[in-house]
């Protein structure tokens, strides 16, 4: 799990009033599918301003965003163009697919002129041009929706997010239970998120710590776990905190003694793995209270160089 950077969007003129983050967010409520089971958002422009940015985007960014990058830069659409992101996945027999949105300030024109010089074919969807970076399916595409927004992801989705949109497909917004906590979301950090189901495993094996002789059943451990939502607050330290909502309190209280042995699994494995070295994960704290567990890391930035795998 991790998180935070680039993406897309469309400003022609200075007229054009720019996104707040609870902007993108209520776009993200209208435009992603209904099966949307994991939501992120990140203000790019807010961790630009801090002076361990690229420590943070190294193990907090999205991987998927890193990616999106190298290929936005062939369109001339720079890291400094992006102000927010907010990153969707959604449940598929494939596994998890990520659509997303982004607002920003872009030139149209010259994106269309950056996109011919590339050999990129613009495409419409739903009567707006699209730019795909690969002829496979699941290639990365990007549309325009508006001066200040734009969507990302694979062409099908991209069609259902427009879809979506114009009221022909349900959105976000019809599944009553995933949007409320959307709407719950800590919108006063940088980086924060809610994952459901399946996602919540595939949120944690990206973000927690990598022991290579640790072996842990993931799906088991979190099958009595509804929802999560997490946060990235960074200050003179970075904190991270997670609320694991589970089913009943005895869950809670199961899953409270596997995150108490991981803890001292990983505590033993980085005293053999990293002598001397300070271990980012000595501060974290486990608690539990009725049917929720919490995590709360504070770590200073040089430690995560060590302890954190970057995305």
């Amino acid at each position: 799990m991790k998180k935070s950077a680039i993406i897309l969007g469309w400003a022609i003129a200075l007229a054009v009033p720019a996104f707040g983050a609870d902007d993108l967010v209520n776009e993200a409520l209208v435009s992603f599918p209904a099966r949307t089971i994991r939501l992120e958002m990140t203000d790019a422009a807010r961790l630009r301003e801090l002076s361990d940015y690229a420590t943070l985007r190294a193990h907090y960014m999205a991987p998927n965003l890193r990616h999106l990058e190298e290929y936005l830069s062939k369109l001339g659409i720079q890291e400094r163009d992006i102000d927010q992101v907010v990153l969707g996945w959604q449940s598929t027999d494939e596994g998890l697919k990520l659509t997303g949105l982004a607002a920003g300030h872009f030139d149209p024109v010259r994106i269309a002129q950056r996109a011919a010089a590339q050999g990129l074919r613009s495409s419409p969807i739903e009567g707006q041009p699209s730019y795909c970076f690969g002829a496979e399916a699941q290639s990365v595409c990007l549309v325009v929706i508006s001066p200040t927004l734009g969507a990302f992801g694979p062409l099908s989705s991209l069609d259902q997010m427009l879809l979506a949109r114009g009221g022909q497909a349900p959105s976000l917004q019809a599944n009553p239970g995933f949007s409320a906590l959307v709407r719950q979301g800590r919108r006063y950090v940088p980086i924060w998120g809610v994952a459901t189901g399946p996602a919540i495993v595939d949120w944690f094996k990206g973000w927690m710590p990598a022991q290579k002789s640790l072996q842990l059943n993931w799906s088991a451990a979190f099958q009595n776990v509804e929802w999560v939502d997490y946060h990235v607050e960074p200050a003179d330290q970075v904190e991270l905190g997670i609320d694991l909502h589970c089913m009943t309190p005895a869950a809670a209280t199961s899953l409270r003694q596997v995150f108490d042995g991981l803890r001292m699994f990983q505590q033993l494995a980085w005293q053999q793995q990293n002598p001397g070295a300070a271990n980012p994960f000595q501060n974290l704290v486990i608690d539990a209270s009725n049917r929720e567990v919490t995590l709360h890391l504070t770590a200073a930035y040089a430690t995560l160089e060590h302890g954190i795998p970057a995305q």
